[in-house]
């Protein structure tokens, strides 16, 4: 194997300076981050670890009330010390430090003469709809994106070291093996990713016994990584539910306050083996078929096409003399086995980003075996570009809010007696963003929300409520209070409550410049 090495030319590097700070600018313009599920969790459940509510609450952000917090603290630490704008800049521009390992996994995988075109497909890279969707957002999708950059390059960069065997190729394995296993730790969607590494490793030019070898290195290394950033998690998880995966596979650990299902979002999921392979095609003529917010990524439709024809090609050939090199073949493999992993498990689109990220390097790659060095691979990188400017045009948004002097602003409702009461967050909708700001006497406890829950739950609450003589109060977000009928005063009658519109109330609630605002219901018992 050639023990190649790159430097990177002078205006290669001023992009991955440029780059950075670029995103940072960009997540500027784009307003206070108000997503989903930053509103529904990603507040709420660092708050939870450093207050000790995980004993107190029971599904207070729902079923996410139970996602690892840890890449949430950061955040979370910051808001109150630092300006919202400066937060902004800062976590955009970490998120384009993606740019600088795509730009060096694509010169490791294309040829030291294609600087230029080199430049453009990791530009392409950073356009899909993922990432500039997340970008400047506490989703974290684009942080453990770059972990799982990081070890990819690792692996390509050294997979000569790798090859040769010996204390170095250890070296590499643990530390690539271990990046990757964080980012899974914080984000257990990034397990496919991981697992793709791994098996790409049988590409290597080494005997079979020495392949796993490197798989089993490879593999500890991971669950090292898991274990760092996941497994005070998941050991708090069993102690307090019997799952350390609680809810999700709760089929299998049998916790007892969650019916004993997976708790996967099955909205996403493939539909037979049919539906799996023209998947690359379904997603850009359905754009909402992976997504909440419709999205039509182009990129994958073309390098689905490409895959073919190198397949065909290469069973023509016998896959002979492939005229792939051992990073480029590498790298084919970890791409095809990712994305298999990522369709068959979770199908969900934001989750593909640590590769939709390398995806124009992907169809380059393709089209370099099919073309060579012909007028048609200079086509398909060309296409590249087109593609991505389509997907910049049309970033999706999954919520800002205009910019403010606080990121956010809660009017503290009026509880009486707090250390008797008993709060119920009740609905689908998300709220938890609000309880920092609630008296932490009165524990909370979902109601009606997307937690599938058992029969011990629900006694689990009313022995609460029975205990705590004092009022019982119901946190809705406007929009469900305001439906005809309010539909979720069934929910509460099961515990003998009353809801009556005439004891609720507004009150404010701001995520930058915008006026959220939540209703405050006290309960009849």
């Amino acid at each position: 194997m050639n023990k190649a090495t790159i430097r990177l030319h002078w205006f290669e590097t001023a992009l991955c300076v440029a780059g950075p700070i670029f995103f940072g600018l960009l997540s500027l313009y784009r307003g206070q981050d108000a997503n989903w599920d930053l509103r529904n969790y990603h507040l709420y459940n660092p708050y939870a670890l450093l207050t000790g509510r995980l004993s107190v609450d029971l599904a207070a952000a729902q079923l996410q009330s139970y996602f690892n917090p840890l890449l949430d603290l950061p955040y979370y630490l910051a808001q109150g010390s630092f300006p919202p704008k400066l937060i902004g800049f800062v976590l955009g521009a970490f998120h384009g430090l993606c740019f600088i390992w795509v730009m060096l996994i694509v010169r490791w995988v294309m040829p030291i003469d294609t600087k230029y075109t080199a430049s453009l497909i990791a530009l392409a890279g950073m356009c899909g709809a993922a990432f500039l969707g997340e970008l400047g957002t506490t989703m974290g999708g684009a942080v453990t994106a770059l972990l799982i950059l990081i070890s990819m390059w690792l692996l390509i960069s050294r997979l000569d070291f790798i090859a040769s065997g010996g204390a170095r190729a250890i070296v590499i394995l643990v530390v690539a093996g271990f990046v990757s296993g964080l980012a899974s730790g914080l984000k257990l969607v990034n397990a496919p990713y991981a697992v793709g590494a791994c098996v790409a490793l049988l590409t290597l030019p080494i005997s079979g016994a020495r392949k796993l070898a490197c798989i089993l290195v490879f593999g500890v290394a991971v669950l090292a990584g898991i274990a760092m950033t996941f497994a005070y998690w998941g050991l708090m998880l069993y102690r307090e539910f019997g799952n350390p995966l609680f809810p999700q596979y709760n089929n299998i650990f049998h916790g007892p306050l969650a019916q004993p299902i997976g708790a996967a979002d099955g909205r996403w999921s493939v539909e037979g083996i049919w539906d799996a392979l023209l998947m690359p095609f379904t997603m850009v003529i359905d754009g909402q078929r992976l997504s909440e917010l419709a999205i039509r990524p182009l990129v994958w439709s073309v390098a689905y096409i490409l895959l073919i024809l190198s397949a065909i090609k290469g069973v023509r050939m016998r896959f002979v003399q492939s005229g792939l090199s051992a990073r480029q073949l590498y790298f084919l493999c970890f791409f095809v086995m990712s994305f298999a992993g990522w369709l068959g498990i979770f199908a969900y689109y934001r989750y593909v980003m640590p590769i939709e990220l390398l995806a124009p390097l992907l169809c380059w790659v393709l089209a370099r075996y099919l073309f060579g060095t012909s007028t048609l691979t200079h086509g398909v990188t060309a296409l590249m570009g087109a593609c991505a400017l389509l997907s910049a045009a049309n970033i999706v948004d999954w919520g800002h809010a205009k910019w403010a002097e606080q990121s956010y602003r809660v009017t503290p409702p009026e509880i009486e007696r707090p250390e008797s009461a008993v709060i119920l967050k009740l609905g689908g909708e998300p709220t938890a963003w609000i309880f920092p700001a609630f008296p932490q006497e009165a524990p909370i406890f979902g109601v009606a929300t997307n937690l599938a829950v058992s029969a011990a739950y629900e006694e689990r609450v009313a022995k609460v409520l029975k205990d705590r003589a004092g009022a019982v109060y119901a946190v809705l977000d406007p929009t469900e209070f305001d439906q005809p009928g309010l539909p979720l005063a069934a929910a509460v009658r099961g515990y003998g409550l009353t809801l009556r519109p005439t004891q609720c109330r507004r009150y404010d609630a701001y995520i930058g410049g915008q006026n959220l605002g939540y209703i405050l219901c006290r309960l009849s018992r």
